[in-house]
């Protein structure tokens, strides 16, 4: 009864009554391996990602010999919860882990948490490139991590609306996905940004992000709700905390 009654989200059951089977829901593994051990030189801030599952790219169903990208967008679900961190371990981990290229793509106004990790500040990115003043391959940045790309928002970030409104940005996200085998996308929160809204019916599959006692159920059943009426696939969800 007393759970029943509770607000909060904070078990993997709760994301079963929106969509998302239990088994679908990635949380801290203990005595999980870090990147550090990968041979590779990172910066310090990516060397220990243990506690976001690195290695939860072989969750994602797909035929690795098919052609064409994967659109994965990851939505933070209120109370905290770090789409950012999540999205940059996915795609980390694909690079690392599945050998794949991967272009990542930040939505966020400000800087994100990969370019904070980078110790990067990139003046320019894909609104540029929509507005037409930029080529693509200008405005990708190549990380330390092989296979893996970054493509920040840009000079564009404080317009209004949101540059994700563009229809160019359907465009860019396809021409990413004829290259890169993921593009993962790291969107603004729905309820600061809905504008947000309009890339779920763009990407092929979203990751729900909720924090463990921070994030509200009824938040979790908005975004999940969302998320099933622009018409991308559920494909699970991160616990973080």
């Amino acid at each position: 009864l007393l759970g029943g009654r509770d607000t909060k989200v904070r078990y993997a059951t709760d994301f079963v009554p929106v969509g998302v089977p239990e088994a679908a829901v990635m949380q801290r593994a203990r005595g999980a391996g870090r990147l550090a051990k990968v041979d590779m030189t990172l910066p310090k801030a990516l060397s220990g990602l243990s506690d976001d599952v690195p290695r939860f790219w072989a969750s994602v169903p797909y035929d690795r010999n098919a052609s064409g990208g994967i659109k994965i967008g990851f939505v933070a679900c209120g109370g905290g919860a770090d789409a950012g961190r999540a999205a940059a371990t996915f795609a980390i981990g694909l690079a690392v882990h599945a050998g794949e290229r991967v272009a990542y793509v930040s939505c966020v106004q400000g800087q994100d948490w990969l370019s904070r990790c980078l110790e990067a500040e990139p003046t320019e990115g894909w609104t540029d490139v929509v507005g037409g003043g930029k080529p693509l391959d200008a405005a990708l940045v190549q990380t330390p991590v092989p296979g893996l790309h970054y493509l920040p928002i840009g000079s564009g970030e404080h317009a209004t609306p949101h540059p994700m409104a563009d229809p160019g940005f359907a465009g860019l996200l396809d021409e990413l996905a004829e290259d890169f085998r993921f593009v993962v996308v790291e969107l603004p929160d729905l309820g600061a940004v809905p504008e947000g809204r309009v890339a779920l019916g763009i990407v092929d599959a979203v990751e729900l992000v909720a924090r463990a006692g921070g994030s509200q159920k009824v938040e979790l059943r908005g975004v999940a709700a969302a998320v099933k009426s622009g018409g991308a696939r559920l494909l699970g969800a991160v616990l973080q905390g």
